[in-house]
């Protein structure tokens, strides 16, 4: 794709036939794909005399209003879909952030060592590497419907698995739970961007890839508040007590779990019935693994901004598995590090929802790239300071700063990525910038856990270090929005699917053919079997009138045959 972001659609690219959009797993339907509008209507004049069909030149020119923009529909089922998907996305941050609070605790009431107790975290990362590369073949070939399915399943499956631990007493069943879960774990976190980019405008692209890529976090932060209703400091003194209480633990989160994973299972679609964007078409899903890990690897953008967010992703993994032991050397008991953890999710979330929509407003990626690297090398100093004091609140507030400035690196860097890599797909850019960045937190995790056993300070001087490392690259990474930047995604006019629905029929007919979508087949049956369902109200109504209508004067008849035969009566 060149740098001005326009290419010329061949004929046999606008003819081409994608899969059906959930006609009730009827495999026989086809519906046509409505060709990429990007294009100005410039080109296509001269296009025109170039060869091209005069018929796909006149779909493309309809797919434009009076004043050459790009005219489409927002459908209101995107947030239903969003909503499963996050939903989903929590039940995987609660089962990977099960022993996070409690890993220290754990090494006392099971008997695990301390890299046991860490491993109880780091599964979740080692497991990710080898079942990335399934979750991006199944995404790229199946599509979305079916990768959130079958990592549901997973994480369901491995949920369930760890309940034997309540009747073997021994750890095993746990570790073999999630094992499988984490397998799962990949299907659903390389789809936020997926799913923006499928069911969501150009201007909310980035909220909609903040609130998925946070639901992980979120689900972390239930993990991390769950345990203080069933497990306390006490339970190290009497392990057989200790079981029983982290079993109820187990058993909850279970049926949590399974609560959020079944909206997944049954309400998620694969795509609305036209795109919400100009560019929603043009990504290459058709490419291999190995042709987009080249390009991938051949974009200077892309890896400066891989390199930084491995640094900062990185502080937020390892603090992650080792804070439970790592403020147990400076005598922090299970509700100190507890409210630590929560606050240091928390305060990552709300700023992440808050850098989205600025991104959606302003576009200013690089800036807020630098800017949060920037904020991590403050926060992570500060902590030389606090931890040492003892003072839980004091130290509380610290890892709220730490989570504000470094958690919102990974939805940043997931929706600025696509824009550097674009037209590869969303799941192999994404997915290995997760798959690797895993394999670096998983790896700086163990170090970190070593550094703490010598002296804890030095995983502290490691997080700052590694905050500078990413500040400096940051500078070197170029805004090219190869999306953004296109004329008619800026230009783009978008239209609410209430609104759509409250026009009259003609109303409608003239919007679909100033949109370009009155022959897409898959959007008519959308919109057809409203104005069917419309079109009965008004016969029944009208029946119903006439039946009220006709049973009225019968009445009002039998009232006159029953005055006029009192009048012969009475004569």
């Amino acid at each position: 794709m060149n740098q001005g972001g326009s290419k010329r659609l061949s004929n046999q690219q606008a003819l081409k036939i994608h899969r059906s959009f959930d006609h009730g797993g009827n495999s026989n339907y086809i519906a046509p794909t409505q060709p990429s509008i990007h294009n100005q209507s410039q080109e296509y004049d001269q296009n025109s005399d170039n060869g091209v069909n005069p018929l796909l030149k006149q779909v493309l020119q309809r797919s434009l209003d009076s004043h050459g923009n790009p005219k489409l529909i927002l459908y209101s089922y995107r947030w239903i879909v969003l909503l499963c998907y996050s939903l989903a996305s929590i039940a995987v941050g609660m089962m990977a952030g099960t022993c996070t609070t409690i890993a220290s605790l754990l090494t006392k009431v099971y008997g695990l060592s301390e890299f046991e107790s860490n491993l109880t975290n780091f599964v979740y990362y080692i497991m990710y590497v080898p079942a990335n590369f399934l979750a991006i073949a199944v995404l790229n070939k199946w599509g979305l419907k079916p990768a959130i399915t079958i990592g549901t399943l997973f994480v369901l499956l491995g949920g369930w698995i760890r309940m034997f631990l309540t009747f073997t007493g021994n750890f095993t069943p746990y570790f073999m739970g999630a094992i499988v879960a984490a397998i799962g774990q990949p299907f659903l976190m390389n789809i936020p961007s997926k799913i923006a980019s499928t069911w969501f405008g150009d201007k909310e692209r980035a909220i909609a890839t903040a609130v998925g890529s946070m639901a992980v976090p979120i689900g972390t932060v239930i993990s991390f508040v769950l345990p203080q209703t069933c497990l306390s400091q006490n339970d190290a003194d009497n392990p057989e007590i200790g079981k029983q209480h982290f079993s109820l633990y187990i058993m909850i989160q279970t049926f949590v779990v399974t609560l959020f994973c079944i909206p997944a299972l049954t309400f998620i679609r694969e795509e609305p019935p036209s795109p919400p964007s100009v560019v929603a078409n043009d990504t290459n899903h058709s490419m291999g693994f190995g042709e987009g890990l080249k390009q991938l690897v051949s974009n200077r953008n892309y890896i400066l901004l891989f390199i930084c967010q491995n640094f900062i992703y990185g502080i937020q993994a390892s603090m992650g598995a080792i804070y439970s032991n790592l403020a147990s050397k400076y005598e922090y008991d299970l509700s100190s590090n507890s409210l630590s953890c929560l606050l240091f999710l928390v305060g990552g979330i709300l700023n992440s929802f808050f850098l989205g929509t600025i991104l959606d407003k302003y576009q200013n990626y690089k800036k807020l790239v630098t800017v949060v690297s920037g904020l991590t090398i403050i926060t992570t100093a500060l902590h030389f300071g606090t931890l040492p004091l003892k003072n839980t609140m004091l130290e509380s507030f610290v890892m709220l700063l730490i989570g504000f400035s470094v958690i919102p690196i990974s939805s940043i860097a997931f929706t600025f990525s696509v824009e550097l890599a674009f037209p590869v797909p969303e799941a192999i850019t994404n997915g290995m910038m997760i798959t690797i960045s895993l394999i670096w937190g998983t790896g700086t995790g163990f170090l970190c856990s070593s550094l703490t056993q010598s002296n804890p300070m030095y995983a502290l001087a490691f997080w700052t270090g590694s905050a500078f490392l990413a500040f400096v690259i940051s500078f070197f990474v170029q805004e090219d929005l190869r999306r953004l930047q296109l004329d008619d995604v800026k230009n783009s006019e978008y239209i609410e699917e209430e609104e759509v629905r409250r026009q009259s029929f003609e109303q409608r007919e003239v919007f679909l053919k100033e949109s370009g979508l009155d022959g897409d087949l898959k959007f008519r049956f959308e919109f057809d079997a409203q104005d069917q369902q419309s079109t009965n109200k008004k016969r029944i109504n009208v029946s119903t009138g006439l039946m009220n209508s006709e049973a009225m004067m019968s009445k009002v008849n039998r009232s006159h045959d029953i005055i006029y035969e009192q009048q012969i009566t009475m004569k």
